[in-house]
């Protein structure tokens, strides 16, 4: 199952059944399909979510977003 919930206003904006098992997967199927997303969104993940995939999924849809990171990450800033 995947959902997104609006936390302001405390109701949810979508919950889909994914037949795998693949959470990261899943979210960027979500996004793919072009679904309404109200404009100043901020997604929130957990650490278990991050992958560079995603991270460049969202980026490149210009989506707003903060994730946990494991505590040996290493950061390069490219610019």
């Amino acid at each position: 199952v995947l959902g997104v919930h609006n936390v302001t206003r405390n109701y949810p904006i979508a919950l889909e059944l994914v037949k795998h098992k693949d959470e990261r997967r899943a979210f960027i199927d979500f996004i793919n399909k072009k679904r309404y997303i109200p404009p100043n969104t901020i997604f929130l993940f957990d650490r278990g979510f991050y992958s560079e995939n995603l991270v460049d999924k969202l980026i490149s849809k210009d989506l707003k977003f903060i994730c946990r990171l494991k505590s040996n990450m290493k950061i390069i800033d490219h610019n």
